[in-house]
């Protein structure tokens, strides 16, 4: 005999014997998991529950107008937490009264987002994708950059995803350009039809670049480069840790100055609308 309660006790995860009860509690969990996505805080019903999934997406902020001499710092998603040398984005779930804070850890660089791209973190398969690739220029790499023919920009070539944007700290961003004599004074922008950036710094040789980059490397302003990737990129994510809710009503944030772009969670939720 099957009785409600020994079904309920099955369904919440606790203990139980009767192999019946748990047939139907499996059968009654999967018909009560929901997904839920987009732009935090999200509000939903749950119970006393680990989520079954989640992935959070990484956001770019610039504030301010970069140029040769005037860098200007790009922020990800994620604090920087010393304690283990990486970044990390503070979950928070909260019913008003009570709340529960998860540590997700996200690797040695902030999640990033240009243009549709974004890294994400995948909770599912334990990993980060990364679609944005950050790239610190010292001024003596060989093979990285080179003078455009009679012109004054650099050419820097990397696996970039042709026709996107792109973030410099020394750079301001500007649409893609299918010649790197449309690229405008002082910004940066990604050809539209191969794997170049172009960043118009007016110089008039390959010592002018190289001189540039190595006097702003040397005083601790590198320039930096944020572009998308033409392939993602996966690292594996170690002490990836669930992501608990409370029963009753959550409200779910994301304790970082850079709030991500979008989240997805999934479990025994049920999403709750504003006007509820």
């Amino acid at each position: 005999m099957i009785s409600y309660h020994d079904i309920l006790k099955a369904f919440r995860g606790e203990h139980t014997e009767n192999v019946h009860a748990l047939l139907w509690g499996k059968k009654i969990e999967k018909n009560q998991i929901q997904e839920i996505s987009g732009i935090p805080p999200l509000t939903f019903k749950s119970y006393a529950d680990y989520l079954k999934d989640y992935r959070i997406y990484g956001n770019t902020v610039q504030d301010g107008t970069s140029a040769p001499d005037n860098p200007v710092e790009v922020v990800g998603c994620g604090e920087y937490d010393s304690e283990n040398n990486g970044y990390k984005i503070p979950v928070t779930n909260s019913d008003g009264t009570n709340s529960i804070t998860t540590p997700v850890y996200i690797g040695s660089e902030p999640l990033h987002k240009i243009g549709d791209y974004a890294d994400y973190v995948d909770y599912k398969r334990g990993v980060v994708v990364r679609r944005i690739k950050k790239l610190v220029i010292r001024g003596d790499e060989t093979g990285l950059f080179n003078l455009t023919g009679g012109f004054s920009a650099c050419r820097i070539m990397v696996n970039v995803l042709p026709n996107t944007y792109c973030f410099s700290s020394h750079f301001f961003s500007s649409s893609p350009v299918f010649s790197y004599y449309d690229v405008l004074e002082n910004s940066i922008s990604v050809s539209g039809a191969s794997s170049n950036i172009y960043a118009n710094g007016l110089f008039d040789s390959i010592a002018s670049i190289r001189e540039f980059f190595s006097n702003q490397y040397s005083a601790g302003t590198p320039v930096t480069v944020w572009y998308v990737l033409a392939e993602p990129e996966e690292e594996p994510l170690e002490n990836l840790l669930p992501i608990q809710t409370i029963r009753g009503t959550n409200v779910l944030t994301a304790d970082t100055t850079v709030q991500p772009s979008e989240m997805y969670i999934k479990g025994k939720i049920k999403e709750v609308n504003q006007n509820e």
